[in-house]
């Protein structure tokens, strides 16, 4: 797809505020097929949810906006762990969330490795235990009590060093759009859609709305590149 192409996607998916793949897009070779998919993701009634795609649609723009990456480079099962490194993942995933959800922030914090997370109680407090009662000749219930500050000195330096594993859930791009808010309740018929859809296209190629009719191809008849 040119210039031309990608720069229309884009309008549409903006007026619409829905997400359409490039395959989707290629298999668009006319005005007609084109709106029947942008209607498919739009509520057709009331008493529609409101679709998935325009959630997605809303959770890429914050992507954008806020990781600074291509486009094409967010699709729904796309890793997080491709997007979000690790270097000031805590601040980034913060933001993430947080602007997902529109200001509320998600309580689903970032988390140690497994193994660390079911190592620490053995480890940070067991351990230094058994140091105490067999290397001081401590009273068990003492070495454990005394073992107490260390594993809280422990469990929460491990936390704030550690914490970059994204909680259970919540490892591709489709899982952030539960935490989007979509204000989208409108409901489309598909001459709405081919209006808006006529109108964007004749202003993106530079072309009469009159020669926009349902039947035309885009590279054909309207001289997309």
């Amino acid at each position: 797809m040119g210039l031309d192409g990608v720069e229309l996607v884009m309008a549409v998916e903006e007026e619409f505020q829905i997400a359409i793949s490039d395959s989707e897009a290629s298999d668009c070779t006319t005005v007609r097929k084109l709106v029947e998919l942008v209607h498919s993701r739009l509520r057709q009634s009331s008493k529609d949810p409101c679709p998935s795609q325009h959630s997605f649609y809303l959770a890429r723009q914050k992507l954008i906006d806020l990781l600074h990456v291509q486009r094409n480079e967010i699709k729904p099962d796309t890793n997080l762990e491709e997007i979000i490194p690790r270097e000031n993942r805590k601040s980034l995933w913060k933001e993430v969330t947080t602007a997902m959800g529109e200001g509320e922030f998600f309580r689903g914090r970032l988390d140690r490795p497994k193994w660390m997370t079911y190592s620490s109680f053995p480890v940070f407090l067991l351990l230094p235990c058994a140091f105490l009662k067999f290397r001081y000749d401590f009273p068990f219930t003492l070495a454990l009590i005394s073992s107490l500050p260390v594993y809280v000195v422990l469990e929460w330096a491990t936390r704030w060093l550690f914490s970059v594993e994204f909680p259970d859930g919540m490892s591709k791009v489709k899982d952030l759009i539960k935490l989007v808010k979509s204000l989208d309740s409108r409901t489309w018929s598909e001459e709405e859609v081919f209006a808006k859809i006529r109108t964007i296209t004749a202003e993106q190629l530079g072309v009469d709305e009159l020669m926009v009719t349902l039947d035309a191809k885009f590279v054909d008849d309207l001289g997309l590149c």
